[in-house]
């Protein structure tokens, strides 16, 4: 078994875990009530996710994942934000429908719940703009970004949808362009400071649009990608500085890194995918992998979900910081696109032999071998 087998054997393992953990209990919580322990209904839907598109579709595990996150859909066919104002929320939402889509033909019930989840997509959209984080939000970069994603998916698989999403997906990609910075990167809002998630979730998004019949700017994207190889950082992670400081749960993190490293490399091979190359693309794709397989064990910051810390970190307070970093769970969401990056570097570079990621795999073998780690 090749070294990229193994870890993503290792990531699959571990994800199933997580279905597989899964009791009656959680159906019957709510899900504000679900989101204080594991796992969340948006992050199995992740899971699902990548599961799925890796290759382990016929899982009995699998069914029981649909049916978990199906249990906390809103009366609309939405998924609600966590807490108890239960509002339709477009994140969990998308997620869900990703989910969903690749199983929809087998089973009518699945069918009937995509229909629903991507119609109240459309729905909440702002009139020619993007969407909000919640319904009644303000119209925002990050939700914009994964609405998009999400419909020009459901757009290339399946194309029963076409008709109902076509106008709605043409302005979403129109208004993530028009919001991008004038130095090339995208924040949480159009004039906001540019955010390394966000850019790689807008750039995700717009390159996953290519090729589908509606005008794309690929100068937007290039730049944007330029942006974010700019941002790498030496070893190969990036910085997730947007959650830099962040409170959450009444929790003060320090600045923590690499936990959005696997997203930066998914956005950097959809646009190999589409055939948007930039200078110095497969350096940064080649370091971020190589920083991906050989850290996540003896570095468990990449391993970390905020939310999944407990007590209370100081600023500039290190032994505590270090403390709780080593006590620190695996995150279910940021395993599952370690897995989907994986995965998908393998397949870019069985789908374009001679490629440059030709080059990287070649390189990658190189320096396994130099540090005698197994290839």
């Amino acid at each position: 078994m090749s070294i990229f087998e193994k870890k993503k054997k290792a990531a699959r393992d571990f994800l199933l875990k997580k279905i597989q953990d899964i009791d009656m209990k959680y159906k019957s919580l709510p899900p504000e009530k679900s989101m204080e322990g594991e796992p969340s209904f948006w992050a199995i839907s992740q899971t699902l996710w990548a599961l799925l598109e890796s290759g382990r579709p016929n899982d009995m595990n699998i069914k029981t994942g649909i049916d978990y996150i199906l249990s906390f859909r809103n009366k609309s066919g939405a998924w609600p934000e966590p807490g108890a104002a239960k509002r339709d929320a477009v994140f969990q939402t998308a997620c869900g429908i990703i989910a969903l889509h690749f199983l929809a033909s087998a089973d009518k019930k699945n069918e009937k719940a995509l229909n629903l989840g991507v119609n109240r997509l459309v729905q909440l959209r702002f009139e020619e703009h993007g969407w909000g984080y919640v319904e009644g939000d303000q119209c925002r970069i990050r939700p914009s970004a994964i609405a998009v994603l999400t419909l020009s998916t459901i757009y290339r698989d399946l194309p029963v949808f076409r008709a109902t999403i076509s106008s709605c997906l043409e302005n979403g990609i129109k208004w993530l362009e028009g919001a991008q910075n004038t130095d090339n990167g995208w924040g949480s809002g159009s004039c906001d400071n540019q955010s390394n998630s966000i850019t790689a979730w807008v750039i995700l998004a717009l390159s996953n649009s290519v090729g589908l019949g509606f005008q794309v700017d690929a100068e937007r994207i290039k730049k944007g990608l330029a942006w974010l190889i700019g941002h790498q950082q030496p070893k190969g992670f990036w910085l997730a500085e947007d959650e830099t400081n962040l409170t959450i749960n009444s929790i003060r993190l320090p600045p923590i890194y690499g936990v959005d490293t696997p997203l930066m490399i998914l956005a950097l091979l959809r646009s190999c995918e589409s055939d948007i190359l930039v200078p110095n693309l497969c350096e940064s794709i080649l370091k971020g992998v190589y920083w991906l397989m050989h850290r996540e064990e003896d570095d468990r910051r990449y391993w970390v979900d905020p939310s999944e810390l407990g007590g209370y970190v100081r600023e500039n307070d290190a032994i505590q910081a270090e403390e709780m970093r080593r006590n620190a769970k695996p995150s279910i969401w940021a395993t599952a696109y370690y897995l989907l990056a994986l995965d998908r570097f393998e397949k870019l570079h069985a789908k374009k032999p001679g490629c440059f990621i030709d080059m990287c795999l070649r390189n990658f073998k190189k320096v396994c071998v130099l540090e005698g780690l197994p290839v």
